[in-house]
């Protein structure tokens, strides 16, 4: 039986599958609520921010190729797998987890929880007698959450821009004589233009640090699907047709496959899987 569940990371455009699927895949939530004693009330909980998720992932990097890999299509040596986790920590950079989740009967399940960006924390390797080529690894991950600043532009209405402006090439236009004859008259006018400058109403632009191009397909996405859609990434049957159909993208597995792409219907209901081609981009939703 053909083995859909798969574990995904991406990194500057780079895909990487685990060879190997974990015997379990453990992802910790906890919150550091705050405990205090009232008096006259006792002991209370007063709840706070739920911490960072953190994720972690043992098994083995195989030597040789061998029928239990996740995909035998995309083989790689422990090396490059080692060097992929290896440098996305040592250069800080954050790498996209996608989980694919899809059981023994190509169905997928928990569509609500599409993957997220985590950072590299600790990834321990070791080699073991009789295994020779093999690598055994504990990869330890941390949910990474984008907090860079959006810009903000402030722009002042037209009128008083205009009115400072003219009365400072009229001041310009004043002899050293006549600006010390009216040093007190200037200070008034000025205060009074910077008076209707603060009154002046004031509006503000907020622009993303990152943009997505409006043609690429993200997760997250809304698009119109004109094409066909199938059960599994390998376009398994059933086949089922489609004309300008509102969709979402939910999943983007390995493009080695005919239809990596997985899509919901505008109503949230899981509809299947669809090649790049079938799709043109309304709206990205997902700004990262």
């Amino acid at each position: 039986m053909p083995n859909f569940y798969s574990i995904y990371f991406t990194r500057n455009g780079e895909v990487v599958r685990l060879p190997h699927n974990p015997e379990k895949l453990p992802e910790t939530r906890s919150a550091s609520n705050g405990e205090y004693n009232v008096l006259g009330l006792g002991p209370v909980m007063v709840p706070r921010t739920p911490n960072l998720k953190e994720l972690t992932i043992s098994g083995y990097f195989p030597g040789t190729l061998s029928s239990s890999l996740t995909s035998l299509l995309t083989y790689r040596p422990p090396e490059y797998y080692i060097n992929f986790f290896t440098s996305a920590m040592n250069d800080r950079e954050p790498i996209l987890y996608t989980p694919v989740r899809i059981n023994e009967l190509g169905i997928p399940f928990s569509l609500s929880d599409p993957g997220y960006y985590v950072l590299v924390t600790d990834f321990k390797t070791e080699e073991r007698g009789g295994e020779t080529g093999d690598f055994y690894y504990d990869l330890t991950l941390k949910e990474w959450r984008d907090y860079a600043p959006n810009r903000v532009q402030i722009v002042q209405d037209g009128t008083a821009q205009a009115s400072t402006a003219a009365t400072a090439s009229a001041a310009s236009r004043l002899s050293t004589r006549a600006r010390i004859a009216r040093a007190a008259s200037a200070a008034a006018d000025l205060a009074t233009v910077q008076a209707a400058a603060v009154s002046t109403p004031l509006s503000a632009s907020k622009e993303p640090t990152r943009q997505i191009p409006p043609n690429q397909i993200v997760v997250g996405s809304l698009c119109r699907l004109n094409g066909s859609y199938w059960a599994g990434p390998g376009a398994q049957a059933p086949e089922t047709a489609a004309s300008g159909l509102s969709v979402t993208v939910v999943r983007i597995v390995d493009g080695t496959d005919q239809a990596p792409i997985y899509v919901k219907g505008a109503d949230g209901a899981p509809l299947g899987w669809c090649s790049k081609n079938a799709l043109q981009v309304v709206n990205n939703a997902a700004n990262y």
